[in-house]
């Protein structure tokens, strides 16, 4: 299974992990898949797509919405 661990994720967004376990399940984004060993792994394209819409919102909820709209990720 290829993708980002959670610490990565979070240095990628310029938040701490919680944070990012925190928007997962408040929010539901982004949605990692799990290892064998329950450790998440996030896509690439998620994070990126959260990362830019982060940068133009300032705001999680709105960089939520933005990110689904543009197709990238889950919607």
């Amino acid at each position: 299974m290829t993708g980002i661990r959670t610490a990565a994720a979070a240095e990628m967004l310029g938040v701490s992990p919680s944070t990012l376990r925190t928007w997962e399940r408040r929010l539901g984004y982004p949605q990692p898949a799990r290892t064998p060993g329950n450790h998440r792994q996030y896509e690439l394209d998620e994070i990126e797509a959260l990362r830019d819409a982060l940068r133009e919102t300032h705001n999680i909820s709105s960089a939520v919405e933005i990110a689904q709209r543009r197709g990238r990720g889950p919607a």
